[in-house]
């Protein structure tokens, strides 16, 4: 019995928690979960390194982009190293959106405006009917 106690303290004295890079990807996680689309949302907290955590968002076409990134344990971001978390969260400020709201609008106004001729002239003050002599 005694042989079975003494490797299982020492694989547990080795360390059996989560590593750094799980603690790290916890973290921002965790960080990224928080963000509701706001684009002025700045990120706070350490990776498990201890160093300060870092946010940018892009403005693409239909989405507000979370890009959280840890600089990794050598502490330089953009590197080989680095632990990301992205989150995409739609705008609805798009040019798309915009254009098609316009080009509904226009849509209604012509119908309604042919719809209101058609009437018109269906009861006869259209003015291009021709006017008949005796």
């Amino acid at each position: 019995m005694r042989n079975c106690v003494i490797p299982g303290l020492m694989l547990f004295a080795a360390g059996c928690g989560p590593s750094a890079y799980e603690r790290t990807l916890s973290v921002l996680n965790i960080a990224a979960d928080d963000w509701d689309g706001d684009p002025d949302y700045t990120v706070t907290g350490q990776d498990a390194g201890g160093h300060p955590l870092h946010s940018e968002i892009e403005k693409t076409t239909l989405n507000h982009v979370l890009t959280i990134p840890s600089s990794g344990p050598d502490g330089l971001l953009k590197n080989s190293d680095d632990i990301i978390v992205v989150r995409r969260e739609r705008h609805g400020e798009s040019t798309l959106t915009r254009e098609a709201a316009k080009a509904t609008g226009s849509v209604i106004k012509s119908a309604a405006s042919g719809a209101v001729r058609g009437i018109k002239e269906g009861i006869g003050f259209g003015g291009n009917e021709e006017q008949q002599t005796d």
